[in-house]
């Protein structure tokens, strides 16, 4: 299937989410794009939770407290993830 190129969406970066057949050389955190050129579709979250996240960073914390947390990641858990921190 030379030059058929993805079919399936793709996560990129920060939790970003890619359409089929996408092309793009950068992207927002916490978006969902699609088409080509890419364009944003939607936000998974309104910019301010984002905000939030990306302080937060729970993805570079150590395995011993991502899951000690991991109820108030899978959860949404906000306030619990910026105690945390």
């Amino acid at each position: 299937m030379s030059g058929s190129g993805m079919s399936l969406p793709l996560c990129r970066g920060l939790k970003s989410v890619m359409g089929p057949s996408l092309l793009a050389s950068r992207w927002l955190p916490y978006s969902i794009e699609g088409g080509n050129p890419a364009k944003v579709i939607k936000m998974r979250f309104e910019q301010d939770v984002i905000d939030m996240l990306q302080d937060i960073a729970w993805w570079n914390w150590p395995v011993e407290k991502v899951t000690e947390y991991l109820d108030a990641i899978v959860g949404n858990d906000l306030e619990a993830l910026i105690r945390a921190k």
